[in-house]
């Protein structure tokens, strides 16, 4: 099986966008079936185990296609068995029109008996794929950092206090005598979460780098 791999050439996350959620639609044409599923996947490795699935799900599909787009640049591409850029490249046109990142589209192609040539198979994996997207759900990505928190037991109301004005739960750890916060938030509530922290006797605090989601 040959895999083309290509490069692709702030709250917002300068346009990228992510899946809400999995989703999948169909298309027939000719009486060929086009399953198009569409799923986030944050690195290449978890391709593998999600093809077999989509395989084991239609194992009369002649041809599973896919594409997929990394959290920055790498992108990767099969066409399955069908005639070179018919089909991997055109899930990818796909991804790229939504601007989607951390994703994967994947198409079950079980034949009908006619062939559709070149022209119409792009057409049809190009169409049922940003169709799969649609199903799916995109939302836009949003800069952030995580933030590492570490205070003393008398203070750990105060720190979570202040991390509650500007993210979600925040995971606990400790230490004998010190607790350990850490929770994601978008790059604008920072500056909040440093004044509020400053606040808090004897917290100590460090963000990560910066990420989206």
């Amino acid at each position: 099986m040959h895999e083309n791999r290509h490069p692709v050439g702030v709250p917002r996350a300068d346009g990228k966008s992510l899946l809400t959620s999995a989703g999948s639609d169909e298309l027939v044409v000719l009486r060929s079936r086009f399953i198009a599923y569409a799923q986030s996947l944050e690195s290449s490795d978890d391709l593998r185990p999600w093809l077999e699935d989509i395989r084991r799900r239609h194992p009369d599909a002649r041809h599973v296609p896919y594409a997929w787009r990394g959290p920055s640049t790498e992108t990767r591409t099969n066409d399955d068995g069908e005639p070179p850029g018919s089909a991997g490249r055109r899930c990818l046109e796909a991804l790229t029109a939504a601007q989607l990142y951390r994703a994967g589209v994947a198409v079950a192609r079980i034949f009908g008996g006619k062939r559709l040539g070149i022209r119409n198979l792009g057409i049809a994996y190009r169409t049922v794929a940003g169709k799969a997207i649609t199903a799916s759900g995109i939302h836009p990505a949003v800069v952030g950092r995580t933030v590492r928190c570490i205070v003393p037991f008398a203070s750990l109301h105060s720190a979570e206090q202040a991390l509650a004005v500007v993210s979600g739960t925040a995971e606990r750890t400790f230490t004998s005598d010190t607790a350990i916060l850490s929770a994601w938030m978008e790059i604008a509530s920072i500056e909040i979460f440093r004044q509020r922290i400053a606040l808090v006797p004897g917290a100590r605090w460090e963000a990560g780098p910066e990420e989206w989601r």
